[in-house]
Formats: C-alpha cells, structure tokens, sequence
C-alpha cells in the first residue's frame, strides 16, 4: 500500500524530507545528521514520496484523490477565518475517513478568532464547531493540550 506524506509548511518539509527514513534495528528514532548517509545508501523510508505545497491549492502537489487519514497539526494557528482551509482538508478526507487537526485554542471573549502578540490566531471552541458542522464534518473529540 502506498502512503502520501504530505507537510503543509516549509520550514517543517525540509526536516520531513530528512526524517522519512525507517528506524530499521535502532530503538531511537533517526536524527537530522543521520540524514545524509540514509539517503545515499538508500535507507528504506517511510514514505513513498513527500510532497510539499499550498494548502489552498493541494492540487498542485497531490494527485486529486481522498485519504483515510488527513492530518494538520501546528498549521491552523495560521489561518483566521478557517471556512476555507477546512473546506479544502475536508475535500480530500475520504467519506468515513479522519480529520485531524490542531487550533490554538482562544479560553475567553466574544471573538470567533483573535490573532495573538505572537502572529499566531487563537481560536474559539464554538467557532471551529460551527464551521466543521457547516462542512458536514462530524466532531469526534476536542482535546486540550499546552503546546511547546
């Protein structure tokens, strides 16, 4: 079976492309400086291929199909409104397929989303419901974590 990695930042794709190596026999995972040597005696990866792009535009980098899985974790904090970046993770999840994706979460106010000190928007629970409902996306379950 093949398995698309795909990562939706750059700074994130080039340590994607570094890491996709299996662990082989080792019981810790690969490091950056194993990279090198992994590539050129062609280390098994984990991934078919990583493809890096726009995530408004998945076209350009992914064949035009659905998975099972999509994941987008650490990149929503990006997005204000998240109607359309939803729509277009929402269009490749496969029908009975997961979505799994990360928001900073906005603890008090009467805002949908507030872009923080940090240039990073935080976002209200109710309003990430509110546009998963109107995408026709079920939510499974919200859960709270601290970041870094």
């Amino acid at each position: 079976a093949s398995l698309d990695g795909v990562d939706l930042s750059s700074k994130m794709a080039a340590l994607a492309e570094e890491l996709v190596f299996e662990d082989g026999d080792t019981q810790k995972p690969p490091v950056r400086a194993d990279a090198a040597v992994r590539k050129a005696t062609k280390w098994p990866t984990v991934y078919d291929r990583v493809a890096v792009g726009d995530l408004l535009h998945l076209d350009d980098a992914l064949p035009p199909r659905t998975y099972d899985l999509v994941v987008s974790a650490d990149v929503l904090c990006y997005f204000g409104p998240l109607d359309e970046v939803l729509e277009c993770l929402a269009e490749r999840t496969a029908p009975g397929g997961d979505l799994i994706f990360s928001v900073e979460t906005l603890l008090e106010g009467d805002w949908r989303y507030v872009l923080q000190a940090i240039n990073r928007y935080a976002h209200h629970r109710d309003y990430v419901v509110e546009v998963a409902t109107r995408l026709g996306l079920e939510s499974v379950a919200a859960t709270p974590f601290q970041p870094r």
